[in-house]
């Protein structure tokens, strides 16, 4: 499940009994294995819950779906298994059924480094030019962070995002990169299926 001890629910004693008691819903509940990674640390695990909240579910100027898809993007292009699936099916969940297939070669289109453009632009041909620029700033704040210049915020403007929905994209991408490490450098598997 990880490369670190994780205790589960029915194992927490003290501040993470309280903790966990706090984040299930209901009897029978169970906790992603990315959050139960973090149970040698109550308070960090608490936070990062928080952070999650308020960066992927409060509202913004972003759509949920805009952030579950900045979230598949990142995930791809990091290679995070556990993180694709999970945002994978976030995403699926708020698409019609028109665009379920187009969501599904999101993943193949950003996680190709040496895809050929035309391949690539075929599999988002479904994408507004908004959810494009999104996705591909995502990408390159992901790839090189250090490689974003004014003028990459420049372009974004001038497609009609503004600051306060960049900066939200920024958020996006950067708490989906934590995620992803956290996923990959504890060695998180993907919870068994009931």
């Amino acid at each position: 499940m990880s490369f670190l001890k994780m205790i589960d629910e029915d194992n927490a004693t003290g501040k993470l009994k309280e903790v966990y008691d706090e984040l299930l819903g209901g009897e029978g509940d169970r906790l992603a294995n990315l959050l139960k990674s973090q149970s040698l640390n109550p308070e960090i695990l608490k936070n990062h819950l928080k952070l999650y909240q308020s960066i992927m579910q409060e509202k913004t100027g972003l759509s949920r779906q805009e952030r579950e898809m900045i979230a598949v993007v990142v995930s791809a292009v990091n290679k995070c298994h556990y993180c694709l699936v999970h945002h994978g099916a976030a995403l699926q969940q708020l698409v019609d059924e028109d665009n379920k297939l187009l969501f599904k070669d999101l993943a193949k289109a950003y996680q190709k480094a040496d895809q050929p453009e035309k391949e690539q632009q075929k599999q988002l041909a479904g994408l507004t030019l908004r959810e494009k620029a999104i996705l591909d700033h995502a990408k390159k704040l992901t790839v090189g962070p250090a490689n974003i210049l004014e003028s990459d915020i420049e372009k974004l403007n001038e497609i009609g995002l503004k600051d306060k929905e960049i900066h939200d994209i920024t958020q996006v991408v950067s708490y989906c990169n934590y995620e992803n490490r956290i996923a990959q450098g504890l060695g998180v598997d993907l919870e068994e299926r009931k």
